[in-house]
């Protein structure tokens, strides 16, 4: 595993991730000889488009909103002249 100073790191972050992501390897950045934190390359697919749990919400939401949302009895009992039902 490469090891690098953290202001190596910082003054060449840019090559280090690029090195990092080409490579695979992770590296460590280290302040004053101790261990800091990794840098290691993304997981494969991460930040990808789901574009199926998408059209899963809008599926469940065509399915589960009724007509003023999710809690329609609420909205009735909020329309009623009853006033406060938690006073009943």
């Amino acid at each position: 595993m490469k090891m690098v100073g953290i202001f190596e790191a910082k003054t060449k972050f840019t090559a280090l991730c690029e090195e990092v992501a080409r490579t695979g390897l992770p590296t460590l950045v280290q302040k004053r000889g101790k261990p800091l934190v990794m840098v290691s390359p993304a997981p494969v697919g991460l930040g990808e488009d789901r574009a199926d749990i998408l059209a899963e919400l809008r599926a469940w939401e065509a399915n589960h909103m009724q007509e003023r949302g999710d809690f329609p009895e609420v909205w009735k009992m909020r329309g009623a002249a009853s006033g406060n039902p938690l006073e009943e």
